[in-house]
């Protein structure tokens, strides 16, 4: 097997089994147990990409006891060019060609004025999770090296810390659902040349060549870089550096989680501030982006500026809390006499719109607030738990608290310690039909990234 951090300039022909097989081995995808969504635009990428994995697909046999699992691909249709149902007609009709199972999702909200890639970027992510969430498959793209080195321009210029700088995985979760990147180690124009060679159509899209927007001004400097000694495999090799400090530090943080810090299982996030100060300034940071990532259900972490400014605070320990990106950070000490900070969204913070209507959700997967996976058999209402419905779960623990196991009186320690302030977001589903005895309402899974 080849080296999982070696840039593939050894790859001379992307057809070999050899190298497939490589790239399966190390995104740990397996076709007797692994159903696949394959996110599809169209491009030479990802065209490459669906045609190399339907060949190795194929080459499994469907075993009595051991089924093929299904491939699929989904076409995201933006609606933002003219064009663009055209080509996702186009693009299926390819797909179907191949052999390849596929449908079309077109975007029915108006794409904004400003942010257009970010806003398409959020879109696309959340259809696939969607359609991903059916059968708990995974997400496979067609992102390559340079799309990496775009990546790792676009953080450095955003001042990311250790976490931002690696970039892209090739394996990752989108809020509980993995995305694989086979070929973020492969040259562009490798799969170009893949393309190539096997006769795969595909569309051009020309706003890969827009100045408007951010990516493909980083894209166009790639040439005034190279002159300057800076090459897409440099970036790429400055990303898995930065892999392997983020991947360590997450093995010691790993060791001193629920002691130094940790989430309780409603999603409250808590440091003990006397072990705290004991900690690398380093660690420090990273506990810090990755309590505001779980709590706050970022898919990215924070700007390294932001990170360093709270990591002050938090050494100063204030006897007021203070708000940060949608949070509060709440200094309290509890019944132990422990100094503890507690991070949770902003309590009284409007819910964001989240495809519901009037606070009605329709049947199917949701994410609630950017931190719950919430699956409806049937369309409901939602409401945050607000104050009321925080006294009332928690006079209806202390009743059912011993009787429900051991989870049930963590859930009510934990409730007594954090502030109250810090579950007045918690998501609650009530049925559109009420049943004969009505329940207090159906809670949300939290998600973990």
């Amino acid at each position: 097997m080849k080296d999982f951090h070696t840039y593939p300039s050894q790859y001379d022909d992307l057809s070999s089994d050899q190298f497939w097989y490589d790239c399966c081995n190390n995104i740990g995808l397996n076709p007797y147990q692994d159903n696949v969504v394959l996110a599809v635009s169209g491009g030479a990428d990802s065209m490459a990409m669906a045609h190399m994995i339907k060949r190795f697909w194929g080459q499994y046999p469907s075993l009595q006891n051991r089924p093929l699992k299904t491939l699929r691909a989904l076409i995201i249709d933006h609606g933002i060019r003219e064009n663009s149902h055209h080509e996702a007609v186009i693009t299926a009709k390819r797909l179907s060609a191949l052999g390849i199972p596929n449908r079309i999702e077109r975007l029915k909200d108006k794409a904004p004025p400003t942010g257009v890639q970010a806003w398409a970027r959020k879109k696309r992510y959340h259809a696939l999770w969607q359609d991903a969430c059916r059968d708990q498959a995974v997400i496979i793209t067609g992102h390559h090296a340079q799309d990496q080195a775009e990546t790792v321009l676009m953080r450095l210029s955003r001042g990311s810390g250790p976490r931002g700088m690696a970039g892209m995985r090739q394996s990752s979760y989108h809020y509980g659902v993995r995305v694989m990147r086979p070929f973020l180690n492969v040259p562009r124009e490798k799969l170009h040349d893949y393309a190539s060679q096997h006769k795969v159509g595909y569309v051009d899209d020309p706003s890969n060549d827009n100045p408007v927007f951010e990516r493909v001004r980083w894209r166009q400097a790639e040439k005034d870089l190279q002159q300057q000694g800076i090459s897409s495999k440099d970036l790429w090799r400055l990303s898995q550096g930065f892999l392997r400090l983020d991947q360590i530090m997450a093995g010691q943080m790993a060791s001193r989680v629920n002691e130094i810090y940790g989430m309780t299982s409603f999603g409250v996030g808590w440091i003990d501030h006397d072990q705290w100060l004991d900690l690398p300034s380093l660690m420090q940071q990273q506990i810090l982006s990755h309590l505001i990532r779980s709590s706050a259900g970022r898919q990215h972490p924070p700007s390294q500026r932001s990170i360093c400014a709270l990591q002050d605070w938090v050494e100063t320990l204030p006897s007021k809390g203070k708000t940060l990106g949608g949070l509060e950070f709440t200094p309290k000490v509890n019944r132990f006499g422990q100094r503890m900070i507690w991070l949770y969204p902003e309590a009284e913070r409007p819910w964001p719109d989240e495809g519901s209507k009037a606070g009605v959700l329709d049947q199917g997967h949701h994410i609630i607030d950017g931190r719950w996976h919430l699956f409806l058999p049937e369309s409901a209402k939602l409401r945050p738990l607000g104050a009321k419905g925080y006294a009332a779960l928690k006079k209806w623990l202390k009743i059912n608290g011993k009787s429900n196991g051991k989870n049930r009186e963590f859930d009510l320690e934990s409730m007594t310690l954090a502030p109250a302030r810090a579950f007045w977001r918690l998501p609650v589903v009530q049925p559109m039909v009420q049943p004969m005895v009505q329940p207090m309402g159906q809670v949300a899974t939290k998600i973990t990234h």
